[in-house]
C-alpha cells in the first residue's frame, strides 16, 4: 500500500462508533464499519498500521470528547510511533446524510423504498464517517460536491 494517502473518519458516540477510511489519491471509501467503543483502541491502533492513516476527522458529535481523550492517548503510548493530527468537523445534519447515502446505493426505486424504510432500523454510523470525510474534504475545496465520494 502507498503511505501517506489514508485519511481515517470518525462518527462518535457514546456506545458505537462509525469509522471510515478514505483513499485520498483515488478519492475512494476503502472501508466502512461500525464498532464498539470498548473496542475503539485496539480497533484503531490497528488501522493506524495496516493503513498507514495520516490523518484523523472527527466528527463533534456526542462523546467526541471521550473519542479525542483516547485518540491523544494512544498518541502518547511508548511503543507507538505516529503522532496523528486530528480534525473535528461539525456534524450537522450527518445522520440524513449518511441515511441518505445509504438508500442511494440502490440501483432501482423499489431498492431504495426498501432501504430508506429499513434506514430507520438500521445503525448508518459507518455512513455519517463517509458524510464527515465528504464535509472535511469540501471545507478543503479540494471537491465541489460533498457526493463526489464513491462508496465501497
Amino acid at each position: 500500500m502507498e503511505k501517506n494517502r489514508y485519511i481515517l473518519g470518525i462518527d462518535p458516540g457514546n456506545y458505537k462508533i462509525g469509522i471510515a477510511i478514505l483513499d485520498t489519491k483515488n478519492n475512494t471509501i476503502i472501508y466502512k464499519n461500525i464498532i464498539k467503543i470498548f473496542n475503539f483502541l485496539d480497533v484503531i491502533q490497528t488501522m493506524i498500521n495496516e493503513y498507514e492513516i495520516i490523518k484523523i476527522v472527527l466528527g463533534n458529535g456526542t462523546g467526541y470528547k471521550k473519542i479525542l481523550f483516547l485518540i491523544n492517548s494512544l498518541n502518547s503510548l511508548q511503543n507507538f510511533s505516529k503522532n496523528l493530527s486530528v480534525e473535528i468537523i461539525s456534524e450537522h445534519n450527518t445522520t440524513f446524510q449518511a441515511r441518505k447515502l445509504y438508500v442511494n446505493e440502490a440501483k432501482n426505486w423499489l431498492a431504495k423504498l426498501i432501504r430508506f424504510i429499513k434506514s430507520f432500523f438500521i445503525d448508518v454510523d459507518d455512513y455519517s464517517a463517509i458524510v464527515i470525510l465528504q464535509k472535511y474534504l469540501a471545507n478543503l475545496n479540494k471537491i465541489k460536491n460533498i457526493n463526489n465520494i464513491p462508496n465501497i
